[in-house]
């Protein structure tokens, strides 16, 4: 998949990652959201690292859940970034923030859009895009991300 990745992120100049992951929430109307990935990247220079996204539901009532209850997605992730480096994707604390969009019954998946800032202070934009399963509906919500890239693979 790396070899693929680096074509991809060589013509269009954007990072590429591939990997899995999953999101939820839970509530009725208001409530809470969380997500996690891991996956693998591939930046336009051809740097190769491993990359973990977390969000933890830190608010209290940061999530609109539809229909009320519980639900989630999970499954194959693929994201697009402006990322010109892995390490744009890092942070420490509350590096960037994260709005997710998804659910499913059976059939699942959803669209995450994360902005932070980059080594240079750039701004980053990150599109995660997951298809697999889903339980429970429809719901979305904003959350803090924490991302951890570990190089595999420095040029």
């Amino acid at each position: 998949m790396i070899p693929l990745q680096t074509a991809v992120a060589n013509l269009t100049k954007l990072t590429i990652g591939t990997g899995g992951g999953l999101s939820g929430g839970a509530g009725y109307l208001m409530g809470f959201s969380f997500n996690y990935s891991n996956q693998i990247l591939v930046s336009p220079n051809g740097q190769v690292a491993l990359m973990e996204s977390i969000s933890a539901p830190v608010f209290p009532l940061n999530a609109v859940v539809w229909p009320g209850g519980l639900g989630g997605y999970g499954g194959l992730q693929l994201t697009l970034s402006n990322a010109q480096t892995p390490p744009d994707l890092a942070s420490s604390g509350v590096g960037s923030l994260n709005y997710g969009v998804g659910g499913g019954k059976g059939l699942g998946g959803g669209i995450d859009v994360s902005l932070g800032s980059g080594t240079q202070g750039q701004n980053v934009l990150q599109l995660t895009f997951t298809l697999g399963g889903g339980l429970g509906g429809y719901g979305h919500g904003v959350s803090p991300v924490t991302t951890t890239v570990t190089p595999m693979c420095p040029r």
